[in-house]
């Protein structure tokens, strides 16, 4: 993941939901032109199910489509400051001139189209409960 991400017109994202079911589930991935997804998640362990262990997973996939719909978010003007209490994902995108980063939180309108990404092109990658 560490290397493809160094790629020119890579897309990392990091973060996750830290409110509710999602509370302790992170997601890490990385985006390729090419639709590659490389990726991590990770959940914590729920006391209330009687667990006790971390899980993380690992995946590398292919979704078509996917690195144009992250485009796509990435592209939108966020419209508020945003909620970093409940909702926090850093994206960065590699460009020819450098590095780009942003943070996506709740009240920004790029989260909403974050989350349409993750429900239409459903994978492991980002299974927040």
């Amino acid at each position: 993941m560490t290397q493809t991400r160094s790629e020119v017109g890579t897309i990392y994202v990091s973060g996750g939901y830290y409110d509710g079911a999602s509370a302790d589930q992170t997601a890490r991935f990385v985006v390729t032109p090419d639709d590659q997804l490389i990726c991590t998640f990770q959940s914590g362990p729920n006391a209330s199910f009687g667990e006790t262990e971390t899980s993380v997973t690992a995946h590398r996939l292919t979704v078509p489509g996917l690195h144009r719909a992250m485009m796509g978010v990435l592209s939108q003007t966020n419209v508020g400051p945003g909620d970093d209490d409940f909702t926090n994902f850093t994206a960065e995108q590699r460009t020819p001139s450098g590095l780009n980063t942003t943070q996506i939180n709740i009240g920004d309108s790029r989260a909403d189209a974050l989350q349409n990404v993750f429900v239409s092109m459903p994978t492991p990658c980002w299974a927040f409960n």
